[in-house]
């Protein structure tokens, strides 16, 4: 699974959805080969985050485009799979999330590693930004909305 940042693309919800696809499939750099092969290797689910927020998932098909000049691949998306379509529209897990002036707009995960917490028993929820999620053990997680804090009180 990929993850890329499409900040500069999304300027918040409700951006149209072909915005979305076209920034996502992006020609998303790589240094070098070993960084081309990982990308090509992960290339199976995408995930577009813009703005602290999911935005877009998407299914790669075919074979990506690669630009060999510029150190560049391209994707060619389609509808996700029904597992990462409640990622949409949810703020983005930290480790899904990048920071302002990030060198690489590209984040690799192991797509099966992802899929098996999403359908785990986990409840989550999202109140005015906060994210909370109630793990299949009964621990509390919370992710407090950005500029934000939590007090936990007996």
């Amino acid at each position: 699974m990929i993850a890329v940042s499409v900040a500069r693309s999304v300027r918040g919800p409700g951006t149209d959805p072909g915005v979305i696809r076209e920034a996502a499939s992006g020609h998303w750099p790589y240094r070098n080969e070993t960084d081309r092969d990982r990308l090509l290797e992960h290339a199976d689910v995408l995930i577009a985050v813009g703005r602290g927020l999911v935005v877009g998932a998407f299914a790669v098909v075919g074979e990506p485009v690669l630009h060999e000049e510029s150190k560049r691949v391209e994707f060619i998306l389609d509808r996700a799979p029904a597992w990462a379509l409640p990622l949409v529209g949810t703020p983005a897990p930290s480790e899904l999330s990048f920071s302002r002036g990030e060198r690489w707009p590209v984040k690799l995960f192991p797509t099966q590693e992802v899929r098996n917490r999403l359908e785990s028993n986990d409840q989550i929820l999202t109140l005015r930004g906060h994210h909370l999620r109630i793990t299949a053990t009964g621990d509390l997680i919370v992710r407090p909305a950005p500029g934000r804090s939590v007090t936990v009180t007996p």
